[in-house]
């Protein structure tokens, strides 16, 4: 094949996937509050729908939803002006929390390096792009990781760029302007590969370990494990059990405690195997600790 019909080839798979995400998006329908009586006065706000009908939240008057479409079209027009190698045939769509978040998601690349334990530890990176319906709505561009060992999936700290625009008429506006910053996004993968393998040269010994899990059971340092809740005790013992198999596979370090963290939270935690809970609630936020737990430990 030569290089022209290469190039024709991935700009025609680029097209073909952006055509069918194009297909998929809804409109958003912003509709002024009505009186459920003809004498009552007219609630002042909007509720918001989907052109299917489903409902998306209530609003104040000077909401205004962002249309998927257009912040559909930004991102691809920020990561196009980027000037990186993106590949948007890859680019995937996805709808959270019954609509009222959507989600672009796109691979940037593959982080590989052997790990302590002498296995092959590869995470493929993410750049995450979404935005929201109805009154805590929200633009956001982020990074997001899966390691191949585990089938684990994480939101990387500090690589937020948390927009928090409000959804009105001109703040719009600015939600679907962020080349520069995804520039400065995507600069992060490389240092974030540099602190992972950072984590994996760090051993750590059983003190260490017991006091990691202890922080993530949310344990008191004074407190026995024989005076604490079953509950809480069964928190406990699930954390150990994702450590001792992590180490196994990962090797007695820093990146193995972090990595024993995401997988009990994505494996075993009460809504395991739910994407939403380790994107958008408590296994997001209790990633989120383990990462900053780990990072004081380099």
């Amino acid at each position: 094949m030569s290089v022209l019909s290469e190039v024709l080839g991935n700009v025609n798979d680029s097209n073909d996937n952006l055509n069918r995400i194009e297909d998929q998006l809804f409109t958003a329908v912003d509709e002024p509050k009505i009186a459920l009586r003809e004498d009552w006065q007219v609630p002042k706000g909007k509720e918001i729908y989907t052109s299917k009908g489903l409902w998306l939240g209530s609003v104040g008057e000077k909401y205004e939803s962002l249309q998927p479409l257009d912040f559909f079209n930004a991102v691809v027009d920020n990561v196009q002006d980027s000037g990186m190698a993106f590949d948007l045939s890859k680019l995937q769509y996805n709808v959270r929390k019954d609509s009222t978040i959507i989600e672009f998601r796109l691979p940037t690349n593959i982080i590989s390096f052997k790990n302590a334990a002498g296995n092959k530890d590869e995470t493929e990176m993410f750049l995450n792009f979404w935005t929201g319906f109805g009154g805590n709505a929200r633009t956001e561009v982020g990074l997001y990781s899966h390691r191949f060992i585990c089938s684990n999936g994480m939101r990387i700290i500090n690589a937020d760029i948390d927009l928090k625009v409000k959804h009105t008429e001109n703040m719009n506006v600015k939600a679907l302007t962020f080349t520069k910053e995804l520039i400065g996004l995507a600069s992060k993968v490389q240092s974030t590969s540099q602190i992972w393998e950072e984590m994996n040269n760090v051993q750590i010994d059983a003190a260490t370990k017991e006091n990691f899990v202890r922080a993530l059971a949310n344990m008191k340092k004074e407190e026995a494990y024989a005076d604490i809740s079953k509950k809480k005790q069964k928190i406990y013992d699930s954390i150990s059990e994702a450590m001792a198999t992590e180490f196994s596979r990962t090797g007695s370090t820093v990146w193995g405690l972090l990595n024993g963290a995401t997988f009990y939270n994505n494996h075993l935690a009460a809504r395991a195997g739910d994407e939403e809970y380790i994107l958008l609630a408590t296994g997001a936020k209790e990633n989120l600790r383990a990462q900053k737990l780990a990072l004081d430990l380099i």
